[in-house]
């Protein structure tokens, strides 16, 4: 059994968006404009005609953390790594054995590292890097396969997730989602291991899973409220499939902290798995935190308990292109002075 310990959040103030598509450009990946890279980009070159613009967009602007132009995605991972670092302490870092950087977005430098700076800033040499990819903002509950394999008694994984988005890619797809920039970090090991910081709370995951659902090419071309229904089949199975692992009916669960969609996404997953829409916390941000959000819903939904409350919680997410994934987790409260 895994357990996530360490939580730290870092994420820009966020300022209100009343856009459709990121605004930052950076010149670093003027390749994106020529005719080859038509199957990367949402449109071509990125033009979006007016009845789009006006069938994605929201009502009211979305609160999002946008980050400051010139501040890179690998800026924001680092700063959460960092974070993590000096609130851990370097005996507890130096254990670090496996590094695992997951993002949905694009690194400014195309021939950076993110896992391998993340490496070097934390001065653990040994420590096998990887990056994540190509999940949406699955990245944490592709990770936790991962670890389940790599993972000893005498091992541990920094997991970091980072995002920034950049122009021409999508921030805001009606009211369904809006994407800001955030980043976050935290430790994975076996349960257990660690007496050397026993006090500091953990999460004990319970159960897990990632489901390719159908593949959804070009998700912007729906309306949001269509891309809201193709999106929760595969939500509400990842859902089932996490809870089966675990070995838990939905009457178990305390709560349940589905990714920051509209709130409708929640009322289907309520539904479809027979629990109380009161155990859902109504939401208090705008912003989806792409793919820092599971670890942020993880670090609310800690501080939300009392000390020493004890509460099961099914975390999910899903991503535009058709993937979800959930987690199955038994949360602890902290005390009031011990950080997350």
């Amino acid at each position: 059994m895994l357990t996530l310990s360490h939580l730290f959040l870092h994420a820009p103030p966020p300022v209100p968006f009343d856009g459709v598509q990121a605004r930052e450009r950076n010149l670093g990946y003027g390749h994106l404009v020529t005719p080859a890279a038509t199957l990367a980009l949402p449109r071509g070159r990125g033009r979006i005609d007016p009845s789009e613009t006006d069938r994605l967009a929201r009502a009211t602007p979305a609160i999002l953390p946008i980050a400051a132009e010139g501040t890179r995605l690998s800026d924001l991972a680092v700063q959460a790594a960092d974070g993590l670092a000096r609130r851990a302490g370097p005996a507890v870092v130096a254990r670090t054995t496996d590094i695992v950087v997951a993002q949905a977005s694009l690194n400014e430098r195309i021939v950076e590292s993110v896992s391998g700076r993340v490496q070097h800033l934390l001065g653990v040499r040994s420590a096998q890097p990887l990056g994540i990819g190509q999940c949406g903002t699955l990245g944490l509950y592709a990770t936790l396969p991962i670890a389940d394999g790599l993972l000893g008694a005498d091992s541990q994984m920094l997991f970091v997730a980072a995002d920034k988005w950049l122009y021409p890619f999508f921030r805001v797809h009606g009211e369904t989602v809006a994407y800001g920039d955030a980043s976050a970090a935290l430790l994975i090991r076996i349960a257990d291991a660690g007496a050397d910081d026993a006090d500091v709370p953990r999460v004990r995951v319970l159960g897990h899973a990632l489901v390719a659902g159908e593949s959804l090419a070009e998700p912007w071309a729906l309306a949001p409220r269509e891309l809201e229904q193709r999106l929760a089949g595969p939500a509400i199975d990842a859902a089932r499939q996490a809870l089966a692992a675990a070995g838990l009916p939905a009457a178990r669960l305390d709560r349940l902290l589905p990714a920051r969609f509209a709130p409708s996404l929640a009322e289907r997953l309520c539904a479809a798995l027979d629990v109380d829409p009161r155990r859902v916390p109504p939401p208090e941000r705008d912003a989806h935190l792409s793919s820092a959000e599971t670890v942020y819903a993880i670090a609310e939904a800690l501080t939300a308990l009392r000390p020493g409350e004890r509460a099961v919680a099914l975390f999910c997410d899903v991503a535009l292109a058709g993937m979800a994934g959930a987690l199955v987790a038994e949360l602890s409260g902290p005390p009031p002075t011990t950080p997350l």
